[in-house]
C-alpha cells in the first residue's frame, strides 16, 4: 500500500507537465526500491504474491509495484547483483511514467486489447526514457529498462521493434513480469485470466 501510495503520488504530481519540467522524486524512489528488495531477501521466494490487480480504477498505479516484485523474483534468480536489483526495481516501478506527458483520457479509456495499438500509448516508453535520461542521479539503465519494457523477443514490440539480446535485461524482465501482472488482472475490457492459465 505504501508502494502504491508513492507511485500514484509521483504520477500524479507530473501530469501535464513538460518533459523539461518532470521531476522524479529519487530518494523516495530509493527507498521504495530498497524496500521491496529486502522483502523480497526476507520472504520465501514460493510466497510471493502472484495475484492481479482487481481495483480496475486503480490498475495503472498497482501494475508498477505488482509488477515490480514479479521483476525483483526473476531478476534474483537471473542472478543480478543487488545494486542491479534495485535499478530494476527503479525501471519497473517507473514503467509508465510517460503516461504523465499523454491526456489522462488516453489511458483511461484504453481497452486492454486496444492499448498496443494505440499511437499515443505506443509513445509512452520512449517518453519515459526522455523524462529519466536527464536525471543525472539516476542509473541510466533504469532509462533504457523503461524503454525496453515493451519490446518483444521476437521483433514485434515498441517503440523500437527491438529483437533478442539488443533488448536490455531490465526490459526483458519488466516486460515478463509486466505482461504476467496484466494477465491477471482485471482490466478496462478484460476479465483476468488465473495464475494457471
Amino acid at each position: 500500500a505504501q508502494a502504491v501510495r508513492i507511485v500514484h503520488h509521483m504520477m500524479d504530481q507530473e501530469c501535464s507537465k513538460l518533459p523539461q519540467y518532470v521531476k522524479i522524486d529519487l530518494p523516495s524512489l530509493e527507498r521504495l526500491s530498497k524496500m521491496i528488495i529486502q522483502g523480497l531477501y526476507s520472504t520465501f521466494l514460493g510466497e510471493i504474491n502472484i495475484d492481479g490487480c482487481i481495483s480496475e480504477p486503480n490498475y495503472e498505479y498497482f501494475h508498477p509495484v505488482k509488477a515490480t516484485g514479479l521483476a525483483l523474483v526473476l531478476g534474483k534468480e537471473a542472478g543480478l547483483s543487488k545494486h542491479q536489483l534495485s535499478n530494476l526495481a527503479k525501471a519497473s516501478l517507473l514503467q509508465n511514467i510517460g503516461y504523465t506527458l499523454l491526456p489522462r483520457e488516453v489511458i483511461s479509456s484504453l481497452k486492454a486489447e486496444d492499448d498496443e495499438k494505440s499511437p499515443e500509448f505506443r509513445q509512452h516508453p520512449q517518453l519515459g526514457y526522455e523524462i529519466l535520461a536527464k536525471e543525472k542521479d539516476l542509473d541510466p539503465e533504469v532509462a533504457v529498462g523503461v524503454w525496453h519494457h515493451h519490446e518483444r523477443w521476437a521483433g514485434t514490440g515498441f517503440p523500437r521493434g527491438l529483437k533478442g539480446d539488443n533488448i536490455s535485461i531490465f526490459g526483458r524482465i519488466i516486460s515478463i513480469a509486466s505482461t504476467f501482472h496484466a494477465l491477471v488482472s482485471c482490466r478496462h475490457g478484460q476479465k483476468p485470466f488465473s495464475p494457471p492459465e
